[in-house]
């Protein structure tokens, strides 16, 4: 005699039903999907890039040098060399977007160097 699972199988397979439609036309509740690890590990980061962008942008920062291009080198300035030595690395070590980077660095910009921007 076959079993009470053949019979379900062979009913699904002739009906043309899924598990599932066999478990809800029975009275069950629908089975939720289980989120993939790989789409809810996408969603986690999402939401902390989202949640920890404003605090990253408004954190305290060192605040770059004036650089002008003036000839001779105001004082309080430094010439470009030596401004562009300490702003790459600063800039990289920022932890913001690139919008907020360019800000800061026009921050430091003064006469001709503002004005080539």
């Amino acid at each position: 005699m076959d079993s009470l699972a053949q019979k379900l199988q062979a009913l699904m397979v002739d009906e043309k039903r899924t598990r599932e439609e066999l478990i809800l036309a029975l009275g069950g509740a629908p089975t939720p999907a289980a989120p993939s690890l790989v789409g809810w590990a996408k969603e986690l980061g999402n939401a902390l890039k989202d949640a920890l962008k404003p605090a990253y942008e408004s954190a305290p920062y060192k605040r770059l040098r004036s650089f002008s291009g003036m000839p001779p080198v105001p004082t309080g300035e430094d010439d470009y060399e030596t401004w562009r030595d300490v702003t790459v690395p600063l800039v990289q070590e920022w932890e913001c977007s690139d919008a907020e980077k360019r800000k800061r660095v026009l921050e430091s910009l003064r006469g001709p160097a503002m004005r080539i921007v």
